[in-house]
């Protein structure tokens, strides 16, 4: 009797596998063909890796779905007795305030269980909607992959350094051939972590599912397009290089900026943050510029640049949608 397949792999041994090299996975992650992942961490343990006294980092995550006016009102009970409330929702509970349930994504590689609410709002109804903040992560399990971006600049030193960090603020549910979604129109697209995350290549892994696509030739890796779409892209058009050199300049330029923020944050912490012992962005970069010998050449000098660079680490990164 032969022994179960494996469910995923690490590096060393979805190259012998494949028959290829560590340094060939980590190629195809660079160009988009294969989709790297890392074990998930309990959510209470999500822990800023920068931080003295481990503060959690805060997850936002960003959800893709539909939901019709006509939903709302039978989960509010106006139509409960014409249209009952959806079988597929579970554990609906009703306070004055509002309405409570859980949502579930579930693949062969990740599992999600969400906390929704919703408030009431009885004389405008069209009005009513759910947003991403409505949610709280109640649990979560499995794998969840990383950007090929954040491989692509880092690819030369990450393939052949023992103990190359691979940083991260943004994960993905990995690709799976079938996803189950509880309500139907519930959808996870991405998490986006307030700070910035790292780990090593030894905690990188591949999915059978990645490893089977990657031996049969490969499948363009395309984030955001919603639950379980996978599809080839078409052969880009003539691209303008100078404007790709511009764009990997100011990676690595970004990279080494954070780099040498992280060192000066761990030499000098108490100078980096603020009354309430947080981490200042302002505080950080004058603690930067202060100590400007220990870290020159600083890959970017304006101050207003780092300044922004540094609150987008700090305070979540975030883009307004």
């Amino acid at each position: 009797m032969g022994l179960p397949e494996h469910k995923y792999y690490t590096l060393k041994q979805a190259a012998k596998k494949a028959e290829c090299e560590v340094e060939d996975l980590i190629h195809f992650a660079a160009i988009g063909v294969l989709q790297l992942c890392i074990k998930v961490p309990p959510v209470e343990l999500m822990i800023n890796p920068y931080s003295d006294n481990e503060e959690p980092t805060d997850i936002e995550v960003w959800h893709n779905f539909s939901l019709d006016c006509n939903d709302i009102r039978k989960m509010l009970g106006e139509e409960e007795k014409e249209n009952p409330i959806p079988i597929d929702i579970d554990k609906l509970s009703e306070e004055e305030g509002g309405f409570y349930f859980n949502c579930h994504y579930l693949s062969d590689y990740f599992s999600l269980l969400e906390h929704c609410s919703v408030k009431k709002n009885p004389s405008e109804y069209e009005g009513l909607d759910i947003e991403d903040e409505n949610f709280e992560i109640l649990d979560w399990s499995g794998l969840l992959a990383i950007p090929c971006d954040s491989i692509e600049i880092d690819e030369i030193r990450l393939a052949t350094e023992e103990g190359r960090k691979v940083s991260v603020i943004e994960l993905y549910p990995p690709r799976s051939p079938v996803v189950t979604c509880k309500p139907l129109w519930f959808g996870v697209e991405s998490f986006r972590l307030s700070r910035i995350y790292e780990f090593s290549k030894d905690e990188l892994f591949i999915t059978k599912y990645e490893l089977d696509l990657l031996i049969c030739g490969g499948l363009s890796v395309s984030f955001g397009d919603g639950v379980n779409k996978e599809k080839v892209l078409p052969l880009p058009e003539k691209r303008d290089r100078r404007s790709d050199i511009r764009k990997e300049k100011c990676a690595l330029d970004r990279e080494s900026l954070y780099k040498d923020a992280i060192y000066i944050l761990s030499k000098y912490p108490d100078e980096c943050r603020g009354k309430k012992k947080e981490i200042s962005p302002e505080k950080w970069k004058d603690c930067i510029f202060k100590k400007l010998t220990e870290v020159y050449p600083l890959s970017i000098t304006n101050e207003e640049t780092v300044l922004k660079k540094l609150q987008e680490a700090v305070n979540h990164g975030k883009k307004k949608k």
